[in-house]
Protein backbone atom coordinates (compact mmCIF):
# COMPACT_ATOMS: atom_id res chain seq x y z
CA UNK A 1 0.00 0.00 0.00
CA UNK A 2 2.66 2.18 0.48
CA UNK A 3 4.11 1.75 -2.65
CA UNK A 4 0.63 3.01 -4.06
CA UNK A 5 0.83 5.87 -1.86
CA UNK A 6 3.93 7.03 -3.20
CA UNK A 7 2.85 6.41 -6.93
CA UNK A 8 -0.28 7.65 -7.17
CA UNK A 9 0.95 10.95 -5.38
CA UNK A 10 4.14 10.55 -8.19
CA UNK A 11 1.26 10.87 -10.70
CA UNK A 12 -0.69 13.39 -9.81
CA UNK A 13 1.89 16.05 -11.77
CA UNK A 14 1.33 13.54 -14.99
CA UNK A 15 -2.43 12.03 -15.43
CA UNK A 16 -4.12 15.74 -14.99
CA UNK A 17 -7.01 13.99 -16.10
CA UNK A 18 -9.27 15.58 -13.57
CA UNK A 19 -7.73 18.36 -10.30
CA UNK A 20 -6.59 16.69 -7.27
CA UNK A 21 -8.17 18.63 -3.76
CA UNK A 22 -6.51 19.32 -0.43
CA UNK A 23 -8.81 19.64 2.64
CA UNK A 24 -6.42 21.69 4.72
CA UNK A 25 -8.77 21.09 7.85
CA UNK A 26 -8.63 16.93 7.33
CA UNK A 27 -5.23 16.89 5.54
CA UNK A 28 -6.99 14.66 2.99
CA UNK A 29 -5.44 14.42 -0.49
CA UNK A 30 -8.06 13.21 -2.75
CA UNK A 31 -7.29 12.42 -6.26
CA UNK A 32 -10.19 11.88 -8.29
CA UNK A 33 -8.46 9.76 -10.90
CA UNK A 34 -5.13 8.17 -11.98
CA UNK A 35 -3.64 5.79 -14.48
CA UNK A 36 -0.94 3.35 -13.69
CA UNK A 37 -0.52 1.24 -16.93
CA UNK A 38 -3.73 0.76 -18.24
CA UNK A 39 -5.29 0.25 -14.49
CA UNK A 40 -7.83 3.09 -13.72
CA UNK A 41 -7.91 3.78 -9.57
CA UNK A 42 -10.16 6.42 -8.60
CA UNK A 43 -10.70 8.98 -5.72
CA UNK A 44 -7.20 8.01 -4.70
CA UNK A 45 -7.81 9.46 -0.62
CA UNK A 46 -4.97 10.20 0.83
CA UNK A 47 -3.78 11.85 4.32
CA UNK A 48 -1.07 13.93 5.61
CA UNK A 49 0.79 12.90 8.44
CA UNK A 50 2.78 14.94 11.10
CA UNK A 51 6.14 14.18 9.16
CA UNK A 52 5.11 15.17 6.19
CA UNK A 53 4.47 11.76 4.40
CA UNK A 54 1.11 10.88 2.97
CA UNK A 55 -0.31 7.60 3.92
CA UNK A 56 -3.20 5.83 1.50
CA UNK A 57 -6.52 5.77 3.44
CA UNK A 58 -8.70 4.33 0.41
CA UNK A 59 -8.46 3.77 -3.55
CA UNK A 60 -11.72 2.37 -5.37
CA UNK A 61 -10.15 0.01 -8.64
CA UNK A 62 -11.58 1.05 -11.95
CA UNK A 63 -11.23 -0.38 -15.30
CA UNK A 64 -8.53 -1.96 -16.49
CA UNK A 65 -8.33 -0.41 -20.02
CA UNK A 66 -10.93 1.63 -21.89
CA UNK A 67 -11.33 4.29 -20.05
CA UNK A 68 -9.85 7.27 -21.15
CA UNK A 69 -10.22 11.19 -20.36
CA UNK A 70 -12.17 13.05 -22.88
CA UNK A 71 -9.79 15.89 -23.36
CA UNK A 72 -6.46 16.08 -23.98
CA UNK A 73 -4.11 17.99 -21.50
CA UNK A 74 -0.47 17.77 -21.82
CA UNK A 75 0.10 15.45 -19.87
CA UNK A 76 -1.59 13.38 -22.54
CA UNK A 77 0.34 14.65 -25.72
CA UNK A 78 4.03 14.44 -24.64
CA UNK A 79 7.20 12.56 -25.89
CA UNK A 80 6.90 10.13 -23.15
CA UNK A 81 3.53 8.90 -24.45
CA UNK A 82 4.29 9.20 -28.35
CA UNK A 83 7.52 7.14 -27.88
CA UNK A 84 5.31 4.36 -25.96
CA UNK A 85 3.53 3.97 -29.42
CA UNK A 86 5.21 1.76 -31.31
CA UNK A 87 4.32 -0.49 -35.03
CA UNK A 88 1.86 -2.55 -35.20
CA UNK A 89 -0.35 -1.54 -31.99
CA UNK A 90 -3.73 -1.32 -32.40
CA UNK A 91 -5.87 1.95 -32.25
CA UNK A 92 -7.52 0.90 -28.91
CA UNK A 93 -3.77 0.01 -27.43
CA UNK A 94 -2.98 3.72 -28.68
CA UNK A 95 -5.94 5.35 -27.05
CA UNK A 96 -4.59 3.28 -23.84
CA UNK A 97 -1.38 4.66 -23.87
CA UNK A 98 -1.92 8.26 -24.68
CA UNK A 99 -4.47 8.25 -22.21
CA UNK A 100 -7.55 10.63 -24.01
CA UNK A 101 -9.96 10.65 -26.65
CA UNK A 102 -8.50 11.29 -30.04
CA UNK A 103 -9.95 14.72 -31.72
CA UNK A 104 -12.86 12.92 -34.15
CA UNK A 105 -12.79 16.25 -36.43
CA UNK A 106 -9.33 15.38 -37.60
CA UNK A 107 -9.93 12.44 -38.19
CA UNK A 108 -9.57 10.71 -41.66
CA UNK A 109 -10.63 7.64 -42.99
CA UNK A 110 -8.57 6.58 -46.46
CA UNK A 111 -9.44 3.49 -48.28
CA UNK A 112 -6.69 1.88 -47.15
CA UNK A 113 -5.55 3.94 -44.05
CA UNK A 114 -6.91 5.79 -41.00
CA UNK A 115 -5.51 8.98 -39.52
CA UNK A 116 -6.44 10.15 -35.71
CA UNK A 117 -5.18 13.19 -34.07
CA UNK A 118 -5.03 13.56 -30.31
CA UNK A 119 -4.55 17.64 -29.80
CA UNK A 120 -3.87 19.32 -26.23
CA UNK A 121 -7.56 21.20 -25.72
CA UNK A 122 -5.51 24.09 -24.34
CA UNK A 123 -2.93 24.49 -26.44
CA UNK A 124 -3.89 23.34 -29.73
CA UNK A 125 -0.55 23.42 -31.46
CA UNK A 126 0.69 20.21 -29.12
CA UNK A 127 -0.76 16.96 -31.18
CA UNK A 128 0.40 13.17 -31.67
CA UNK A 129 -1.15 11.57 -35.46
CA UNK A 130 -1.07 8.21 -35.44
CA UNK A 131 -1.82 6.35 -39.15
CA UNK A 132 -3.35 2.60 -38.68
CA UNK A 133 -4.68 0.09 -41.02
CA UNK A 134 -8.03 0.22 -42.39
CA UNK A 135 -9.31 -1.87 -39.44
CA UNK A 136 -7.70 -0.25 -36.91
CA UNK A 137 -6.16 -2.71 -35.65
CA UNK A 138 -2.08 -1.91 -37.04
CA UNK A 139 0.01 1.60 -36.55
CA UNK A 140 2.28 2.11 -39.17
CA UNK A 141 3.59 5.80 -38.94
CA UNK A 142 2.91 8.33 -36.20
CA UNK A 143 4.25 12.42 -36.02
CA UNK A 144 4.32 14.49 -33.03
CA UNK A 145 3.91 18.67 -33.30
CA UNK A 146 4.77 20.85 -30.51
CA UNK A 147 6.98 19.43 -28.79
Amino acid sequence: MKKLAFLLLSLTGLVGAQSASFDAATGTLVIPEVSVGTQMYNNAKLRLEADGRFTLVSVEQGQTGGSVADTCTASHINLERFNQLQNGISLDQALQIIGCKNDSTLTVRGSMLNSYTWVVASNRSLKITAMFDKADKNLSNKYSYGF
